[in-house]
């Protein structure tokens, strides 16, 4: 939900993504607007179990199209000079290989393959965001809420895939029994 308001908040140098969409910042705000449709596909995966096969699709289509951009985004970004900025910058590709990994795992376990294209959303998000936050030099109020976003988001992540591994451990330690 916090991504969702932070929509219409400045995050940085006083434009939301809501304004730099039609401004001069388009391809750097694009992916903020994974954050509505990612929240509404969790919950939509939670209360029936599973997308239906369309919206799968079409989830996997725009998350894979926002990584996309955000990869665009960050190959157009000139590299920093010292070593700390330079593990910063490259966080957005560790999460989206994390998120290929994390996807290549869950599709092996049909008790975790039906939240697959959350996950796809969530981590296309979750890459952009940290590219937004850790590219701006100035943070307005819009940031710490796709910072509260981010951080849910990676959270649920990471709780669905270490959930399944403890489910699977303790299934093999009953069947050891």
């Amino acid at each position: 939900m916090t991504g969702t308001v932070a929509l219409f908040l400045p995050l940085t140098w006083r434009y939301s993504p809501l304004q730099a969409v039609a401004g001069p910042f388009a391809q750097a705000a694009l992916p903020a607007f994974l954050a509505p449709v990612a929240s509404l596909a969790s919950v939509r995966c939670l209360w029936s179990g599973a997308l239906s096969r369309v919206e799968r699709e079409v989830a996997y289509v725009v998350a894979a199209s926002m990584a996309a951009v955000t990869l665009s985004t960050y190959w157009s970004i000139e590299w920093p000079d010292n070593v700390r900025d330079v593990v910063a910058h490259a966080l957005p590709v560790v999460i989206l290989c994390w998120g290929a990994y994390a996807m290549a795992g869950n599709a092996r376990s049909p008790s975790r393959q039906p939240y697959n294209p959350v996950v796809a959303l969530q981590c296309a998000y979750v890459a952009h965001a940290v590219l937004a936050l850790v590219g701006a030099t100035s943070w307005d109020a819009g940031a710490y809420l796709v910072l509260l976003a981010a951080m849910a988001f990676a959270t649920q992540m990471v709780l669905v895939s270490r959930g399944q591994r403890r489910r699977r451990a303790r299934n093999v330690a009953r069947a050891g029994v």
